[in-house]
């Protein structure tokens, strides 16, 4: 076999095995493609908002950024409804994976890109009502920064 070939799927392997070229493999479509772009950038973008928060700096930048994430987030969880096409099955994803957590990155994504929804939620609340609470902001704060790495790095992952 060449450098970009590979046996031909449902084949024997060896040396009568069909050849097919390696680029002809169906992996992913483009909703998969957005859907980890938009996880990685709310997820990121969340974890630089939560940096800002605790800083105390750019308030402005920080409620503005808030919104962007969580629009973000949204984005890259409708596209990977799209890609599932079971809307529904993907409402109830996070919960299915709690019972898998333990021994599947699928499972762990899942609830990392679910908590980044949850949190870059109600920090956008937060900020949008300009809550004054500091508990509560650096609490957030904090989580959608967690919740923003992990995403982000499980994102890569599936990327590599």
């Amino acid at each position: 076999m060449g450098l970009f070939t590979a046996p031909a799927p449902g084949t024997n392997f060896g040396i009568n095995s069909p050849i097919i070229q390696i680029n002809q493999y169906p992996v992913w479509d483009i909703t998969v493609a957005l859907a980890l772009y938009f996880t990685g950038l709310g997820g990121m973008l969340m974890a630089i908002t939560g940096a800002l928060e605790l800083s105390g700096k750019y308030p402005n930048l920080v409620k503005r950024n808030s919104i962007f994430a969580f629009i973000f987030t949204v984005l890259a969880l409708v596209t990977f409804d799209i890609h599932l096409g079971n809307p529904v099955r993907g409402f109830f994803a996070p919960a299915n994976a709690l019972l898998e957590l333990t021994h599947s990155w699928m499972a762990r994504g899942i609830i990392f890109v679910g908590g980044l929804l949850l949190f870059s939620f109600l920090f956008m609340v937060l900020k949008v009502l300009n809550n004054k609470n500091v508990v509560a902001n650096w609490t957030l704060a904090i989580l959608g920064l967690i919740a923003g790495i992990f995403s982000t790095t499980y994102s890569g992952f599936e990327l590599a």
